[in-house]
């Protein structure tokens, strides 16, 4: 519903790695694209681990391989993020 706040902490993205084009990436879903800044966090994230990425179909694509360092990061913001995949 529009105008309902989702608090970080109402929220358990998934963050996983994949290879795309034969190189590792870092996928985090399952974040509601009205409830958060997605471009913001994005930013912070590429800002603290130093690396690119963006935004595609609503998942936060970050390149290498981040996926304990950004799951430490989105618990220490408040969020229930988990680890997904191998």
């Amino acid at each position: 519903m529009k105008g309902d706040v989702c608090q970080p902490s109402d929220q358990s993205p998934r963050v996983r790695r994949e290879k795309r084009r034969g190189k590792w990436t870092t996928v985090v879903a399952e974040l509601d694209p009205e409830a958060t800044d997605l471009k913001a966090l994005l930013k912070q994230l590429r800002t603290s681990l130093g690396t690119g990425g963006g935004i595609t179909d609503g998942e936060l694509i970050l390149q290498g391989d981040h996926r304990d360092s950004v799951v430490d990061r989105l618990n220490a913001m408040g969020y229930k993020a988990k680890a997904a995949g191998g």
